[in-house]
C-alpha cells in the first residue's frame, strides 16, 4: 500500500510553484486538484487554508479564473 502523502508533498511532486519575493507573506491558499480514482473515474477536489472564510475562497477562485482567462487571450 502506498504511504499517504500530505497536500504539500503532492504539490511538490507535481512541480507546482509560486514565485515569491523575500518579504512576501502567503496568507492563504486554495488548491483545486484533478483526481483519478482507482476505477478510472476523474473528479475535482479542493481544499483551502484553515480559517479562510467562504468569501475569501470564492474571491480567490474567481480571481484565478479571470487571470487565467486573460492570460489565454493574450496567447
Amino acid at each position: 500500500m502506498e504511504q499517504d502523502k500530505t497536500t504539500g508533498q503532492l504539490v511538490d511532486i507535481l512541480g507546482a510553484e509560486l514565485t515569491l519575493r523575500d518579504d512576501d507573506l502567503v496568507a492563504g491558499v486554495v488548491i483545486v486538484a484533478k483526481v483519478i480514482e482507482g476505477d478510472g473515474t476523474v473528479r475535482l477536489s479542493q481544499c483551502w487554508s484553515e480559517g479562510m472564510s467562504w468569501i475569501e475562497r470564492v474571491g480567490m477562485l474567481h480571481t484565478a479564473r479571470v487571470t487565467e482567462d486573460e492570460s489565454t487571450t493574450l496567447e
